[in-house]
């Protein structure tokens, strides 16, 4: 009977094969140089025996004989580190990967990826809490790379609010925990987040934020998403610009149209509305080919892509052009976040496009009767 090529053998039998060679090239090593850590280290990696639980005794040998050999080796470090968690010490495998992390270099973002099984954990909650009392700056470090490293976020969400509860987090961290809170139609705790953790907020908040385009700041997770388009490949050019005639006051959202086919979405805004009525309010004023009732601000519930404002408006005349255009809208107890849009109407109507200007300010949201 011949053997078949081990290239030709199951995937399984190669793996096996393949960390018998590991162990046995890491033991040769060991046994040419047995005063080198990362020999020892070598071979508990090699084995796997680190991943095993509870922790094999010759594994915890052999991370002692490194760590005899290279106290503040980073790698030596880490991997004392790993053993203390194997042996259920977690907060003594924290303490040590934090040192590691404030060290920075190349080990820094090791140790923080190694800490990140450990959020949620008892012990993980009293580190927290004790790094913000001593103003620990990996805190923010690692508050982002558990974002970044899609943990749950049952695990990410009391990590975050213990964090916020102390002090603000910088806006990349604050993004990403409310994009992905966003995402998984949490849209309550991600207005919490920004409410508590932003380190500067709009001078006034209300169920929309800059709603008059006064604000040039960029307002993370809640504010404007103006999309600036491209007159030829999206039929509009959109942008926040200061008044340009006595009509207008402050600044204003001005699209303009070039006739091509529209392509949104134009500008957006998640809003955090309680079940309850509302009334949206907004002012208009269309220099354009396109009628005035094929490009409204609506509210869609986020989850269900449901549209809650009312097709019944009422529009107010003004001067120099200028309308006042305002339609109701309920938020039923199943539509915990919504998206503020504006509507560029039917696939066929954006098609056909149109030229000119349209021109929108003073968008409002407000509540309606005792509710």
């Amino acid at each position: 009977m011949t053997t078949a090529p081990l290239s030709h053998a199951p995937a399984a039998t190669n793996a096996r094969l393949t960390g018998v060679v590991a162990v046995d090239s890491a033991r040769k090593y060991v046994l040419a140089r047995p005063l080198d850590a990362a020999g020892w280290l070598g071979w508990v990696g090699a084995s796997g025996m680190i991943s095993q639980r509870p922790l094999p005794a010759n594994a915890e040998a052999m991370i002692d004989v490194a760590a005899r050999l290279a106290p503040l080796d980073p790698q030596v470090l880490r991997a004392r580190a790993l053993a203390l968690a194997a042996r259920g010490n977690n907060r003594g495998a924290l303490d040590l990967l934090d040192q590691l992390a404030q060290a920075g270099g190349e080990e820094s973002d090791a140790a923080l990826a190694a800490m990140i099984p450990l959020v949620g954990s008892p012990e993980f909650q009293a580190f927290t809490v004790d790094s913000l009392r001593n103003r620990n700056p990996v805190v923010d470090a690692l508050l982002l790379k558990a974002c970044q490293g899609n943990v749950e976020f049952a695990r990410l969400a009391p990590f975050a609010q213990t964090v916020v509860r102390v002090r603000p987090i910088p806006d990349r961290v604050l993004r990403c925990i409310g994009e992905r809170a966003i995402a998984s139609n949490l849209v309550p705790f991600a207005h919490w987040l920004w409410l508590n953790g932003a380190s500067t907020l709009p001078k006034s908040i209300g169920f929309v934020v800059n709603g008059d385009f006064d604000s040039v700041a960029d307002v993370p997770l809640f504010g404007w998403k103006i999309s600036p388009g491209g007159e030829y490949r999206d039929g509009f050019n959109a942008r926040i610009r200061p008044a340009e005639t006595p009509s207008e006051r402050g600044n204003v959202l001005a699209i303009r149209l070039n006739g091509r086919s529209l392509r949104p979405p134009v500008a957006q805004q998640v809003l955090a509305l309680p079940v309850g009525a509302y009334r949206l309010e907004y002012r208009v004023n269309n220099q354009s080919s396109r009628a005035a009732d094929q490009m409204t601000w609506q509210v869609v519930c986020l989850e269900r892509n449901l549209t809650l404002t009312s097709a019944e408006r009422r529009v107010l005349p003004g001067d120099s052009g200028w309308s006042t255009h305002s339609s109701d809208l309920v938020v039923p107890p199943e539509c915990t976040g919504q998206l503020l849009t504006l509507d560029v109407g039917s696939r066929l109507s954006a098609a056909d496009g149109a030229r000119g200007t349209i021109t929108f300010d003073d968008i409002r949201i407000t509540r309606l009767g005792n509710e």
